[in-house]
């Protein structure tokens, strides 16, 4: 049974890797050498770390009105009618699901996974 007693002393590789592949999509040799030595408290906190996006946000642009500005989609400008997003919405949704896994496997946090995971229990959509 495991124990409540906080674990003190740096985590060693082995648990540092599983630290890793239980709260990241992403974790390669180095980081797993730099969380190895570190304490539980500082490794967790350099997980819960919100890493600024790696990409940037999936885009409309529509083309049927010449000069029209470019809308981000996930985060319209205020003001921002939502008329002028496209009507085929689902077409959308395939380029945002792709954006999200690659920033996924580009985060070195857990913010990926725990959005995963939420994502899975509650409803996000109507």
């Amino acid at each position: 049974m495991a124990s409540l007693t906080p674990f003190a002393g740096p985590l060693g590789h082995r648990r540092a890797a599983h630290l890793l592949r239980r709260t990241s999509y992403h974790f390669i040799k180095p980081k797993v050498d730099q969380m190895a030595g570190q304490t539980a408290g500082q490794a967790l906190n350099m997980l819960l770390q919100m890493n600024p996006l790696k990409q940037n946000q999936p885009i409309f642009k529509d083309l049927q009105t010449q000069g029209s500005p470019v809308e981000t989609w996930l985060l319209p400008l205020p003001g921002t009618p939502q008329n002028s997003l496209p009507a085929e919405d689902f077409v959308l949704r395939r380029w945002v699901m792709i954006w999200w896994c690659n920033e996924a496997l580009q985060d070195t946090g857990i913010g990926h996974k725990m959005t995963f995971f939420f994502h899975q229990y509650f409803q996000t959509t109507a």
